[in-house]
């Protein structure tokens, strides 16, 4: 199906994009492909949250040799694209050789990191908690969703996710006030 941007009105570049790809139209390539994307083109750390354990594995494995011939710009040139994999403590103590690709928990630093909702919540809930509370941060990362089941918690937005963004609140109650009032917002 076609795209829709959310929170784009004329002129304004879009923050979200969200778009429905059926079973077996290769959504997990897709997926890599916007990932290595937000690395390269806009410099920006890629999030995958993929919500099963089973495929996080097999789409990080999948897509890791192609990951692997990317590089991302740095100030001085350019580098090897860093990928990570995060998965539980178990699952790292039995991991040998490959344990040098897999985190326990959302890594900062790596361009591109494949992870369960639960660990990138951890990761916003830890910032969103803190006393620092460096919501800023969040401009140089992107959340790329297997699923958008994974932001959405019992049928509520995950709070984790959500942060004050004052130009959006006045947006939005610029249009719910229109809305209210039956006219069309400008």
């Amino acid at each position: 199906q076609q795209p829709q941007n959310g929170a784009a009105g004329a002129g304004r570049i879009a923050r979200t994009l969200i778009a429905q790809v059926g079973t077996g139209e290769g959504k997990s390539m897709i997926v890599a492909a916007l990932a290595i994307y937000i690395v390269v083109a806009l410099g920006k750390k890629a999030h995958v949250v993929v919500d099963d354990e089973t495929l996080l594995e097999r789409d990080f494995w999948t897509f890791k040799p192609l990951f692997d011939t990317f590089q991302a710009q740095t100030k001085t040139g350019k580098r090897k694209l860093t990928t990570i994999l995060c998965v539980s403590e178990e699952r790292m103590a039995v991991a040998g050789s490959k344990s040098s690709c897999l985190a326990a928990r959302v890594d900062t630093e790596a361009d591109i990191c494949y992870c369960e909702a639960k660990h990138v919540q951890s990761f916003y809930a830890s910032i969103a908690r803190s006393e620092k509370r460096d919501f800023d941060g969040y401009r140089h990362r992107v959340l790329v969703l297997d699923e958008v089941d994974a932001l959405v918690i019992d049928e509520e937005p995950n709070e984790a996710f959500v942060y004050p963004n004052e130009e959006l609140c006045s947006l939005a109650t610029h249009v719910a006030e229109a809305l209210k009032q039956k006219l069309p917002p400008h």
